[in-house]
């Protein structure tokens, strides 16, 4: 029930304030249903791509398997879940499992930007001190962390390619502006007013 505060401020009337107590308890429990269903969706996602992972080998990928007449993409097709989703927990799984790295681990340097499936940071998945770190040490993740950024620096940004134009296309491009030039020049033995405004605005575009 909720409980009724009386303040009150010298030259002011009381003010009834409502408080509703927060109970530890109550917020101890919410944390521990928590702790659990995550726990309860990490073995749920590890077996989820371990059998994920024995359908991608009981059939293949673009072709028809022999023995089950059935594509990998159909089948997950039939499962009723996405194919980028099913692949997301496929790959996971096999990665943890041939590194001996745990969903926990997988998850905990995940969510400070370490994806240990990414191209950038794979190289780390069988680093010793990823298999052997203690999720729940916060000194320890952060270290680790800072490691793996500075041993994995990003890529720079690709510079962006020119594409140079063939000769063909230079002809082309050649013939465009010998005709427009053309049109500037008759536009320019006339009086501005019979200029046509195509031609305007073309000359006024290359002044610019």
């Amino acid at each position: 029930m909720a409980r009724q505060t009386v303040t009150s401020t010298p030259g002011t009337p009381d003010v009834v304030r409502q408080q509703t107590p927060t109970s530890n308890a109550a917020v101890q429990t919410l944390i521990k249903d928590i702790r659990t269903r995550w726990s309860e969706h990490e073995r749920s996602s590890w077996k989820l791509g371990e059998s994920l992972s024995k359908l991608r080998k009981a059939t293949e990928l673009y072709r028809k398997n022999d023995k089950t007449g059935m594509t990998y993409n159909a089948a997950v097709k039939q499962t009723g879940i996405s194919h980028a989703t099913a692949e997301l927990h496929r790959k996971t799984y096999e990665l943890c499992k041939s590194n001996r790295v745990s969903m926990k681990t997988f998850h905990c340097l995940l969510s400070r930007g370490i994806n240990l499936g990414s191209k950038r940071f794979s190289p780390a998945a069988s680093h010793e001190d990823v298999r052997r770190l203690k999720v729940d040490d916060e000194e320890a993740v952060e270290s680790l962390v800072e490691i793996l950024r500075e041993q994995y620096p990003a890529a720079p940004p690709r510079a962006k390619e020119v594409r140079v134009p063939t000769k063909a296309e230079l002809e082309r491009m050649k013939a465009t502006l010998e005709k427009q030039l053309e049109a500037i020049n008759r536009a320019l033995s006339r009086p501005e007013t019979e200029i046509p405004s195509d031609v305007l605005a073309l000359i006024t575009k290359v002044a610019a």
